[in-house]
């Protein structure tokens, strides 16, 4: 079987959902191309036998694009990795009301659905029966996603993006209680505006010391953990967020660090003592900087096997291989 995936830039999504897990079947001999747009006027030159692409495939044009590729006979699969209804405390909320009812026509009209777990594929089934649970996993084979030796100093991190400032607010009260440094590092490029915001939350507006690491690309990104010793991973409680994956417990894990996670869906269950649930922020950080450096060191050896064992992408990658047939 041909598989064609679209991916228009390599981004977080496209990286973890398409790029990386179709490399790794292209690897294992699995015929793929990778397109970075198929508008309707190309559906002609389109010679595979299945198409994959994540939320929408071409923008106005998704629905007519979709039935175009089914009526060559080419299965149309879309892949959901987040809620498609935002928030309006989220940074993207007015950009992205023009965007959900194109991702909504996908789900809909797709042959087949992937998403990451049960939560979420409870908001696809109304439109589209066909849902297959595929969990987001990390290529641990990949240099960025090597265990790297913890910094001299104990220092808690959280490695996210600008759109993220309503679940950093989580935090505000909390910091104060962290004896040691802290760091934010953003996956994607924020304007300076966005980072002023959530360093002024990480450093209660200025009165903690507090450093804004630089941005760095999908193929790199992994390596802000070489800087941390703990992470951390909170999380407002919408509905939006409890579709959310447990990804960034994946991140941490891989590189072999602990994380203080919100004690909510889809960090809960997540059955390892690297992963340290959190109801309470002002608490669990204070416990943290109290936690010995042995200790934070095990309790992230825990995590990478626990890793190795359930998301290793070499082991996920076989679901979808599944689906695909």
């Amino acid at each position: 079987m041909n598989i064609g995936y679209v991916a228009d830039r390599d981004g977080g999504v496209e990286y973890h959902r398409l790029i990386r897990p179709f490399e790794q079947l292209a690897a294992t001999g699995v015929d793929v191309t990778r397109y970075n747009a198929i508008p309707l006027d190309n559906v002609p030159d389109v010679d595979v036998d299945c198409v994959v692409f994540n939320r929408h495939l071409a923008g106005d044009e998704t629905g007519e694009v979709i039935k175009a590729l089914q009526a060559k006979g080419i299965r149309v699969i879309c892949d959901i990795d987040d809620y498609w209804v935002l928030p309006s405390s989220h940074l993207l909320y007015r950009m992205h009301k023009a965007i959900t009812p194109k991702i909504a026509r996908s789900v809909q009209y797709a042959d087949a659905v992937w998403c990451t777990h049960e939560t979420l594929a409870d908001r696809c089934r109304p439109l589209n029966p066909n849902v297959t649970i595929i969990p987001n996993a990390i290529a641990l084979e990949d240099e960025q996603w090597q265990v790297s030796e913890m910094p001299p100093v104990k220092t808690i991190g959280y490695i996210a993006g600008a759109t993220h400032v309503p679940d950093l607010a989580e935090t505000i009260k909390a910091w104060g209680t962290w004896s040691g440094n802290r760091m934010l590092c953003g996956l994607t490029d924020g304007n300076a505006g966005e980072f002023t915001v959530m360093a002024a939350i990480m450093s209660e507006k200025g009165r903690l010391p507090f450093e804004v690491a630089k941005a760095m690309d999908v193929w790199n990104y992994g390596r802000f953990y070489d800087h941390i010793s703990i992470a951390v991973a909170p999380l407002a409680n919408t509905a939006f967020n409890r579709c959310k994956s447990n990804l960034k417990i994946l991140e941490a894990g891989a590189k072999g660090r602990p994380i203080l996670a919100q004690a909510m869906h889809p960090y809960v269950p997540f059955d390892c003592d690297g992963v340290i649930h959190v109801n309470n922020w002002k608490t669990a950080i204070k416990e943290a900087d109290r936690m010995p450096m042995d200790e934070v060191i095990e309790r992230g050896r825990s995590l990478r096997s626990y890793i190795e064992k359930h998301y290793s992408l070499s082991e996920i990658n076989n679901l979808r291989k599944d689906a695909i047939r």
